[in-house]
């Protein structure tokens, strides 16, 4: 859904109350290792040639025939979180005033540094705890191709990082319908997931059926069974996704927007991703089907339904210069970390699964 004049209401409330939310949750997820030098800690989607979601599979109907991926890929196993988008702005905003607003999302744990006094502006983590790990909301897909563009670039300060690389931003036009690129580059090595390798990370389990006997879940945590939306264990809950009404546990309104990702750590997919349900609606690369006007976002965000978790129901779409409320972004590569540590990470992604 596009961001409409109701959502900018419903976030100012946000921000007018966030500071009285309950926010202490965790520093980090535990046991995972060092990220690489993009800050990502990744996972290897093998089984390469998968079969796809059989028809008739669930309720997810605009999943059927989907998610078959013929290589093997990496996938971040959190969605971009404030810390990661907040280097990337602050290397465009602070160099003129002009720039001041690029890639500003909606809601994250960033605020306007004060102490910073141009050019442009500069950013900051907030007092909100864990504020690093806060998920980046309502960005657009744009932003995020250019996000991929500059990690692609190694993250340079030119604006030239921004124009080629994942995507071609000189083909990008004004719409609908839009004359952008269908898919990534042929030679990117950061992308924004399409919707088989998405799919596929979420909901397939290489040992579904017994060691080495693929199939599919209904849910993206290795489980037929819908999850139960509450507050994580670190607040005294007992939930399994942020997609959950605060209302229904005596707490502020928007609390939810203030879980860190991964504070749901038996959550995670067969591949080991965390905040598949819950976080927020994640952009995917393909246009939705039968249009050159909308690209597709997908899965539950904090405070909605879990029951679109189910796979394949939850698909909507948006132009890809207008946000959602709650779209985000997860990132999918080929190319291994250059470091040591995260090639080990990287490599034994398989080993990172979760065991049942």
């Amino acid at each position: 859904m596009p961001l409409r004049n109701r959502d900018a209401l419903r976030y100012f409330a946000l921000v007018s109350m966030v500071a009285c939310a309950a926010s202490s949750v965790m520093a980090q997820p535990g046991g995972l290792g060092e990220p690489d030098g993009n800050g990502f800690y990744w996972s290897t989607v093998g089984a390469v040639g998968n079969d796809p979601v059989p028809k008739l599979f669930g309720n997810g109907i605009s999943a059927w025939g989907r998610g078959r991926v013929d290589y093997q890929y990496n996938i971040s196993r959190f969605e971009i979180r404030t810390e990661q988008w907040m280097e990337f702005v602050n290397t465009f905003t602070t160099q003129s005033d002009a720039l001041a607003n690029f890639g500003r999302p909606l809601f994250w744990g960033a605020r306007v540094d004060s102490t910073y006094t141009g050019p442009g502006r500069r950013y900051r983590l907030s007092s909100i705890t864990d504020a690093a790990w806060l998920p980046v909301t309502a960005i657009t897909w744009r932003d995020a191709a250019r996000y991929s563009n500059w990690l692609h670039n190694n993250k340079g300060s030119d604006l030239s990082t921004l124009i080629t690389g994942a995507y071609d931003t000189t083909t990008w036009t004004t719409g609908p319908p839009f004359g952008d690129d269908p898919t990534h580059l042929p030679g990117a090595r950061f992308w924004i997931p399409n919707v088989d390798e998405w799919i596929k990370a979420g909901y397939y389990d290489p040992d579904r059926n017994g060691p080495g006997q693929g199939g599919w879940w209904l849910q993206p945590n290795g489980s037929d069974v819908q999850y139960h939306g509450a507050p994580p264990a670190a607040w005294g809950g007992d939930g399994e996704t942020s997609a959950f009404d605060p209302d229904d546990y005596n707490l502020p309104a928007f609390t939810e927007w203030n879980i860190p990702l991964g504070a749901y750590p038996d959550s995670q997919t067969p591949w080991g991703l965390f905040d598949v349900s819950g976080g927020t609606e994640e952009l995917l690369e393909d246009w939705a089907p039968g249009s050159l006007a909308e690209r597709i976002y997908i899965g539950s965000t904090a405070g909605s339904a879990t029951s679109i978790d189910e796979l394949g129901v939850s698909m909507g779409g948006a132009g890809p210069d207008i946000g959602t409320f709650s779209s985000g972004l997860r990132i999918v590569s080929l190319v291994p970390s250059p470091s040591g540590v995260a090639l080990a990470i990287v490599l034994g992604g398989l080993c990172l699964r979760r065991k049942r």
